[in-house]
């Protein structure tokens, strides 16, 4: 939704004046202020690329995103989060599969196989393999990245 700006004023130092203030009131905003521009998106990291919860939040958070990021635990049968990350229990593909659809979410993985089979089934995928990249955090910007590139696609 486009905003519109109306400033009234009567010569060009008022304008200067109205400017100025105007440009310190928005410095002292934070962008999680504004909803409207923040996109919130779900997120389902499976164990192929581990301990990538916190930087994905933090990352989309510079970038304008809202991450609801969970991460598949195949070591527990309960629920459970931390900081910002939640961890949801499966004990196999189709649990995987699953939780993604129900949660409406994109799936990170760097298992081929699965990436394909969830395509199959019309999920969104982010696919990487992980010896593609040199670090997490490599990994995590190469994830945002697509991310966004599906919000977008989305959207139009």
């Amino acid at each position: 939704m486009p905003y519109r700006l109306v400033i009234e004023f009567e010569n060009i130092q008022e304008l200067k004046n109205k400017l100025r203030k105007l440009l310190q009131e928005l410095e002292h905003l934070k962008p999680e202020q504004d909803s409207a521009s923040v996109a919130k998106v779900r997120v389902i990291c499976d164990e192929t690329v581990r301990k990538l919860g916190q930087l994905l939040v933090k990352l989309g958070r510079d970038r304008g995103l809202e991450l609801e990021v969970y991460e598949i635990d195949s070591a527990t049968d309960e629920t459970y989060r931390i900081d910002d990350v939640t961890y949801i229990p499966a004990k196999d593909d189709l649990d995987i599969l699953k939780h993604t659809k129900n949660l409406d979410a994109i799936l990170v993985t760097g298992d081929k196989r699965l990436a394909m089979t969830a395509k199959t089934y019309g999920l969104k995928v982010v696919y990487i393999p992980p010896s593609n990249v040199h670090s997490k955090e490599d990994y995590a910007l190469r994830v945002i990245e697509e991310v966004i590139k599906q919000v977008k696609q989305q959207t139009v």
